[in-house]
């Protein structure tokens, strides 16, 4: 019997982070009952969904205090959208334990995976269509070989140990940032939205298998994950100060 196609697309109020989680799980079934198929995945809400934004409420919504943080840290990293994936290449003060002969996941990810993956960006529909949407589609490769370019990524990675799913989405975020950034400083200017810079992020994530991996509220013991966030506090918070008096 030839193997068959098992296509799973999500209902309206899905998008990438939460689809991700469930053909996560899809997959892991398919797998231990030895299923004679190959899953594969639609993720059409990101790129087609409509947006709320309480347009429809009798009164529009107010930004929570974690919503504004991240508004002013958006703001931030379109100035230095390399500043989190800095932060990523500080040595940890325990580092992570080397085996000799292997490397340690993250570092795999970037050379098997994310690495490539602009090669064939073209060939990543959801992601193309979401750009291609927007008209922002010129400032992704450009955006993408300018941090690459940096050496940063290559760095980070490698320091992230089995952090793969964590520094992906910081590289996704300078890489968006980027995007910000030469956008803005473009003839005209094209503003991209931190909305839809969300959407590239959660896209790109899940082409690379690592946002069904994520866990946010998951805490950080290590000296370098404490000093990546206390600097972060400091610094968005002095962009913050700024902002109010300019």
């Amino acid at each position: 019997m030839p193997d068959s196609t098992l296509l799973f697309i999500h209902g309206t109020g899905v998008r990438s982070e939460s689809y991700a989680q469930t053909l996560k799980q899809i997959e892991a079934k398919v797998a231990e009952f030895h299923l004679p198929c190959t899953v594969a995945s639609c993720p059409w809400g990101d790129v087609y969904g409509i947006d709320f934004e309480g347009l429809s409420l009798p009164e529009p919504p107010v930004r929570d205090a974690d919503e504004e943080a991240q508004a002013y840290r958006w703001e931030y990293l379109q100035i230095d959208p390399l500043f989190d994936l800095r932060l990523w290449c500080t040595p940890a003060a325990e580092p992570p334990r080397k085996i000799v002969g292997e490397k340690p996941a993250a570092q795999i990810l970037w050379e098997a995976t994310i690495s490539k993956y602009i090669d064939a960006s073209s060939q990543h529909i959801a992601l193309k269509e979401l750009l291609e949407s927007n008209q922002i589609e010129p400032f992704f490769a450009p955006a993408w070989n300018k941090v690459v370019a940096t050496g940063l990524p290559t760095q980070a990675f490698a320091a992230a140990g089995n952090e793969g799913p964590d520094v992906s989405r910081v590289f996704a975020e300078a890489v968006v940032a980027q995007m910000m950034h030469d956008a803005a400083q473009s003839q005209p200017p094209v503003p991209i939205s931190p909305r839809t810079g969300y959407k590239i992020i959660a896209i790109l994530l899940l082409d690379w298998k690592q946002a069904a991996l994520l866990r946010p509220s998951q805490s950080r013991c290590d000296l370098r994950h404490t000093l990546v966030s206390t600097v972060r506090q400091i610094v968005y918070s002095k962009a913050r100060i700024f902002s109010w008096y300019h």
